[in-house]
């Protein structure tokens, strides 16, 4: 699959390679997706790709919330 156009829930969820369940919980984080009046929605795959570049950590950010999980325990 290319990252240019539309696809169903289902295919969004393969294309990012995660679950369907995770892949809703995206829509409800703020992935922007398509309600049309007739059909299924539908989420633009350059929206996935921005949704995930936006959530995208480098690893000196992985060790602060390692960190600051730890304390909170």
């Amino acid at each position: 699959m290319t990252n240019i156009g539309w696809a169903k829930i289902t295919q969004g969820a393969k294309y990012a390679g995660v679950s369907e369940r995770t892949f809703r919980a995206w829509l409800k984080a703020g992935l922007p997706f398509a309600k049309p009046p007739v059909g299924p929605n539908l989420v633009y795959l350059k929206d996935i790709d921005s949704f995930l570049k936006k959530h995208t950590i480098d690893l000196h950010q992985v060790d602060e919330l390692v960190d600051s999980f730890m304390r909170g325990l």
